[in-house]
């Protein structure tokens, strides 16, 4: 089970430029060991950068980088973390150029568990927000 909390950075104009960037942070609960799958995806014509940190461990950060629209992957696909011993898994996504960041987690008991975290950069409008959209999956006991 995933739980979490919207931060945003930047405010009025400056939001809406290129250099802007949004992040949001969330807890995944699995049991030690359980492999987190980290994929991303663009929908937009202005280039994505998505950074994701794993606060307070030793996990090196995923960085992904895409454009293009019509969920064109973000390379690198198919990262992978490993939930630690603890059973709990801080993850900070960021993402760039962002004015708004939607997330969204769901569970399906002891089987499976995704988070979704979905980005607007407010090039066109109306806004679609799926500018870059950034998948954590997991199953707990792989």
């Amino acid at each position: 089970m995933a739980h979490g909390d919207k931060h945003q950075q930047g405010s009025g104009a400056a939001a809406a430029t290129a250099a802007s960037s949004q992040s949001t942070t969330f807890t995944i609960t699995a049991p030690a060991n359980t492999r987190v799958y980290v994929n991303g995806w663009t929908n937009a014509a202005l280039a994505q950068s998505v950074t994701v940190s794993f606060p307070n461990t030793s996990i090196s950060n995923i960085s992904l980088k895409g454009l293009g629209e019509g969920n064109t992957p973000m390379a690198p696909q198919n990262q992978s973390v490993k939930v630690p011993s603890t059973g709990f898994l801080s993850v900070n996504v960021s993402i760039s150029p962002s004015v708004s960041i939607l997330q969204s987690s769901t569970g399906f008991g002891q089987f499976s568990g995704m988070v979704i975290v979905a980005s607007e950069d407010q090039t066109t409008q109306p806004a679609d927000n799926n500018d870059s959209v950034v998948l954590f999956t997991y199953y707990p006991g792989q």
